[in-house]
């Protein structure tokens, strides 16, 4: 209800981004993934999402993800690129809780 109010972004798009945020820090708590979405990473997300509006909704969600939070979350190899295998994994994560 926050992400809808403060974004004014769909609720059913809200409902994707707080369950996948939801499994980062299911995943954070198992130490299987380096960071987790935080409150203002998810604000952030859904303000990215709103301004690509021609765009598919799960390519729209993957790439406000990557601009936003998908470094903190999936972390960096040791020369500081984004972990790819990590990235793929958040990005079917999104892809799972995404009606077709």
């Amino acid at each position: 209800d926050l992400l809808v109010g403060e974004s004014k972004i769909d609720p059913e798009i809200a409902r994707i981004m707080v369950k996948v945020a939801n499994e980062t820090r299911r995943l954070k708590r198992n130490k299987e993934l380096s960071g987790e979405i935080t409150p203002r990473g998810l604000f952030a997300w859904a303000t990215k999402f709103k301004a690509k509006k021609r765009k598919p909704v799960l390519t729209r969600l993957k790439a406000a993800a990557k601009v936003t939070w998908m470094h903190q979350v999936a972390g960096t190899d040791a020369d500081g690129y984004l972990r790819e295998d990590t990235m793929n994994m958040l990005f079917e994560l999104i892809e799972a809780h995404t009606p077709k």
